[in-house]
């Protein structure tokens, strides 16, 4: 069974989810908000958004260093984590432990060992895990090859381009329910690995919109070679290298071929987690391909030398029944 099938989309009147409200991010699965947060050091480093979530503070920075102009901050949900793995109170082992105003635990889903955390580490594609495995209804994929692309921003955790969802929208039908991109973004070097490899960008393409899961994530991994690739160089020179708290208009013509984007291989890992950054929400459900696409070195240090480390940490697998491999058969 060919588990995605591939349509040139036309316009579609799907709901639209696209932009980020004034000095926030919306959660794109809960539906709630998260103020975004950096210090006047940040240069654009910090924390990684799994499908949404907030924004770290931290000094370690990226191209924009010191010249960053703070952004506002939120008491109710503090963004001064990061991802240190060698700060046992900020870093990723403590996300779960920090604080909010009330002196409450602002991400308890962070380090609810009971839930399936992400990114996790995927065996061989050879080896898969139990091939008697849970298997999920199947999942057709009808990206556009004119996507309507709004704005793009660097939250200080990852740089995001909104799709305008209500022209030649982008869909996947999962479990009988459509849900359309509303966002991707990007995580470098990737939080996934697969069969121990790990790779230098991942991108996570957001869907939203059904109700049986608030959140499907295709995400896909980048290698490096000696030319650009065409999609992201329409996008990489609106790149802030700073931290902004709104995303940036893109021209009205903005179009990108999202269908192009995809492997010829659709062969993919597919499992529910929750977002890769605070708060954690249990509300994602991963469909990661298991072929690389291409972007040359410059886009990916372009990428990576404005917002540092964004991936969290491999996640240890709860069940491995759970964790469903798709051939492209």
């Amino acid at each position: 069974m060919k588990f995605f099938n591939l349509t040139l989309l036309g316009a579609a009147g799907v709901a639209l989810l696209t932009g980020a409200a004034a000095c926030s991010d919306s959660d794109t699965e809960t539906g709630t908000t998260t103020t975004a947060t950096t210090t006047s050091g940040a240069g654009g480093a910090g924390g990684a958004a799994g499908v949404g979530g907030a924004t770290s503070t931290s000094s370690a920075g990226g191209a924009g260093g010191g010249q960053c102009a703070p952004l506002p901050v939120d008491p109710a949900a503090p963004n001064n984590w990061n991802h240190n793995t060698g700060d046992p109170l900020l870093g990723p082992e403590g996300w779960g432990s920090i604080k909010n105003d009330k002196d409450m635990p602002a991400y308890p889903q962070c380090g609810d060992t009971m839930l399936q955390q992400a990114p996790i580490a995927f065996p061989s594609p050879a080896m898969p895990w139990a091939t008697g495995g849970v298997k999920f209804d199947s999942m057709n994929l009808s990206w556009s090859n004119a996507a309507v692309a709004t704005g793009t921003k660097n939250s200080g955790q990852t740089w995001y381009t909104y799709i305008d969802s209500t022209k030649s929208a982008s869909t996947v039908k999962y479990m009988g329910e459509d849900y359309s991109v509303a966002q991707f973004h990007f995580h470098a070097p990737s939080e996934h690995t697969i069969d121990g490899k790990q790779y230098p960008l991942e991108v996570h393409f957001v869907h939203t919109g059904g109700n049986k899961f608030l959140g499907v994530a295709v995400g896909l991994m980048f290698e490096e070679a000696a030319n650009d690739n065409p999609v992201l160089a329409k996008l990489w020179d609106k790149f802030s290298e700073c931290p902004t708290a709104d995303a940036v208009d893109l021209p009205a013509n903005t179009t990108l071929d999202l269908k192009s984007l995809l492997p010829a291989d659709l062969a993919h890992f597919e499992y529910d987690g929750g977002l890769t950054a605070p708060p954690c929400s249990h509300t994602v459900h991963f469909a990661i391909m298991t072929t690389p696409v291409k972007a040359s070195a410059a886009q990916i240090k372009k990428f990576a030398d404005a917002l540092g480390p964004t991936n969290r940490p491999t996640q240890k697998v709860l069940d491995q029944m759970s964790v469903t491999y798709e051939a492209n058969k």
